[in-house]
């Protein structure tokens, strides 16, 4: 963090969102740095930096990505990537992957950028792994943040990559305008798609590595699923899923891909779906953080950890009193 204080030390915050509203790549990823630290010193003078930036006018596309282990997200992420920014002169591109962490050591391994090398060196993308520090979901709980200084340094795409579980992988949906899916043909997972949760979400399901399978096994899988998403509800958005095929080794229907996704922005935004949608996010985020530090409060609070700790000795003695010792704990800071 010896930069981050040297900035914090050189600047006001006035100054330093200028500079990252000019697109400082340098202060982007400080201030992500020091959002992500555990340390709140660290993470609150980011607040004063926003706080001082202009209001975005121009709209983004925040996109997210996930898929089982496997799928492809990294590989397909990275050569897509290359062609939109080659088809679009003048885009600026932004992808935040996801890594787990571990839950004994804490770390993470941060590989995602070792597999997209020709994204991590162009001028006009900017990729940034992060670890979940056990946050539930495919995220870091600072992801809607990071999204939003990565707008202000004016990255008009963003794209985030979860760390791909599958099912629980459902809350980058809350974060982006559009949800894309990959999967790979012929793993036994057509049935998947007829189950409430992630199958749901949907805008685009890509049937990645379709140069390694038949065209009869691909077009079984196209029509499985192109079924299943059928059995969706109506969403507000009023958009018919798409399934499309693709190979990110051999760059296959990348255009169609493209146009789907400029299509699909053209209709939230005729629909009046997509302001519809930043402003639920934006109350879903008020509610997380404030839930989030709430829960530091509490544990901020006088004797809260020795008493927590007499609170497990009671309910390993009476387990079948846990509910109402749990009451009578939050009751001790909470009063009715």
């Amino acid at each position: 963090m010896r930069y981050w204080n040297t900035l914090l030390a050189t600047y006001t915050y006035e100054q330093l969102a200028t500079q990252l509203q000019q697109g400082n790549i340098a202060l982007l990823s400080a201030c992500i740095t020091a959002l992500e630290s555990q340390i709140s010193e660290h993470s609150y003078p980011v607040y004063s930096i926003l706080e001082k930036c202009n209001p975005i006018v121009t709209p983004t596309k925040r996109m997210g990505f996930t898929g089982v282990p496997g799928a492809g997200k990294s590989t397909f992420i990275n050569e897509f990537g290359i062609f939109c920014l080659e088809k679009n002169p003048s885009l600026k591109l932004a992808i935040l992957a996801v890594d787990p962490s571990s839950t004994l050591s804490k770390g993470s391994i941060l590989g995602d950028k070792t597999r997209m090398q020709e994204l991590a060196i162009h001028e006009r993308a900017f990729i940034r792994p992060s670890p979940t520090n056990g946050t539930l979901g495919g995220l870091n709980k600072h992801t809607a943040e990071v999204i939003q200084l990565c707008e202000i340094a004016g990255f008009e795409w963003i794209w985030v990559e979860t760390v791909g579980v599958g099912q629980s992988e459902t809350i980058v949906k809350t974060l982006t305008d559009m949800f894309v899916l990959l999967i790979v043909p012929n793993t036994g997972d057509e049935l998947q798609g007829i189950k409430k949760g992630i199958i749901e979400m949907v805008d685009i399901l890509l049937i990645n590595k379709i140069d390694s399978y038949a065209a009869k096994i691909i077009n079984k899988n196209v029509g499985d699923y192109t079924n299943a998403l059928h059995y969706n509800p109506i969403s507000a958005k009023n958009f018919l899923p798409k399934v499309l095929t693709t190979s990110a080794i051999e760059i296959t229907n990348f255009e169609t891909i493209y146009t789907n996704i400029e299509e699909y922005f053209d209709h939230i935004h005729l629909n009046n779906f997509y302001t519809q949608n930043r402003t639920q996010q934006l109350q879903q985020q008020i509610e997380q953080t404030l839930e989030m530090q709430w829960i530091e409060k509490l544990y901020q609070l006088p004797f809260f950890e020795e008493q927590k700790t007499n609170l497990l000795s009671q309910i390993q003695n009476n387990p079948t009193q846990i509910q109402n010792l749990i009451q009578q704990f939050l009751s001790t800071y909470f009063k009715k």
